[in-house]
């Protein structure tokens, strides 16, 4: 016990020292400096290139659509489409990265896409690496572009706000496993609000209509019921590290989500309106608008 509380007074004392807080880029949130930045991004850089290499294997189940196929070409528009509107870099080719690419993968602002045709709904940003992987599943999940674009500007907003980055730094506190899961339980949930307000933003820069990212979060957590027991099994043989943290703990409750976002759907719809490029979108707003007026009243 003793040995315990040393060890959290320790962490504690390093951590409010002013040098060795840092602000996430955008947002401005203080977090604890991410340490061996460098090598913590080669890492996570390798096993990116691991995984999408483990996809080109014969017997893999899942397969890299081909740049060519209407999924990866729509979902290229979108991605290219939200980095332009808010100046995030561009996106590159669609080739395995390779060894010699590793250094300019982390140094330029380059983004990648790749579109599988794994059998669940699903995307991801791969960890530090700009990659973004979606699966065809998802696409038909979700069918509406804007929604997809809510999922994609979300995964974008994990990436730009480095939370791969600042939770594998969090692994070199010296803490017990147990309490390090349940300090990773409120982390991870954080950083979903953060990247769903982000993403909010990335999206209607984009003149995507803000209101699919509450859609796209009842949607998931349709799918979610549906496919629970699937997944639990799934991350239960994964052998992730964390893999006692249920998905409900890594990810906020869904109405807690929903509605934090419809608090920042004022200033998302702004941002549309004060856009040129997006002055077509203004019916959005007052859809939405028209939607309040006509729901039940909470009391009824």
């Amino acid at each position: 016990m003793i040995t315990t509380i040393g060890i959290i007074y320790t962490a504690y004392s390093e951590t409010t020292k002013p040098e060795n807080w840092e602000e996430v880029p955008i947002t401005g949130r203080k977090r604890r400096k991410v340490a061996r930045r460098k090598e913590i991004q080669g890492k996570l850089v390798q096993s990116a290139r691991e995984e999408l290499l483990s996809y080109t294997e014969p017997t893999s189940r899942t397969k890299i659509l081909p740049p060519n196929h209407p999924l990866s070409k729509l979902g290229s528009d979108i991605v290219s489409r939200i980095l332009s509107a808010s100046d995030l870099g561009r996106l590159g080719p669609r080739h395995i990265i390779k060894d010699s690419e590793d250094e300019n993968l982390l140094e330029d602002r380059e983004w990648r896409l790749y579109v599988l045709d794994g059998p669940l709904p699903n995307a991801c940003v791969l960890s530090g690496t700009r990659i973004i992987t979606i699966t065809a599943s998802m696409f038909n999940l979700l069918r509406n572009t804007d929604m997809i674009a809510s999922c994609l500007a979300h995964e974008i907003a994990h990436e730009v706000t480095e939370h791969a980055l600042e939770k594998n730094s969090l692994l070199q506190i010296n803490l017990s496993r147990g309490f390090l899961a349940w300090f990773y339980r409120d982390i991870f949930q954080w950083h979903e609000y953060e990247a769903d307000s982000l993403g909010l933003l990335f999206m209607s820069r984009a003149c995507y209509n803000p209101t699919a990212a509450i859609a796209t979060i009842k949607r998931l957590h349709d799918m979610d019921l549906s496919l629970k027991e699937l997944i639990e099994t799934r991350e239960h043989q994964s052998g992730r590290l964390f893999k006692n943290i249920r998905k409900e703990d890594t990810h906020p409750p869904w109405e807690a989500r929903i509605k934090a976002l419809e608090k920042l759907l004022p200033a998302a719809f702004h941002s549309l309106e004060t856009t040129p490029a997006c002055s077509h979108t203004k019916q959005y707003w007052e859809m939405w608008k028209r939607a309040i007026r006509n729901a039940p009243s909470q009391s009824a």
